[in-house]
């Protein structure tokens, strides 16, 4: 069986390659992906992202920044 990775990039859900309804786990991070990019259309692509999945079943559980200003996520199934 192979490992799921529980960092998800935004970019990659967003474009569908990510299908978080077939994600077997009750909690995934989410961050914006390593593209170069403002903070801003970051914070958007992960917001984004949330938006979308609050509709599919899952919560926003926190939202952080590291040193690098990567935007991650914590959600949850519902």
């Amino acid at each position: 069986m192979a490992e799921t990775q529980r960092m998800l990039g935004a970019p990659k859900i967003m474009s569908g390659e990510i299908n978080l309804s077939e994600y077997p786990h009750r909690y995934a991070v989410v961050h914006d992906g390593s593209g170069v990019k403002s903070y801003d259309e970051a914070l958007n692509q992960v917001l984004t992202v949330v938006e979308v999945e609050e509709q599919r079943g899952w919560e926003l559980v926190n939202i952080t920044s590291s040193d690098l200003h990567k935007i991650m996520a914590v959600i949850r199934r519902r």
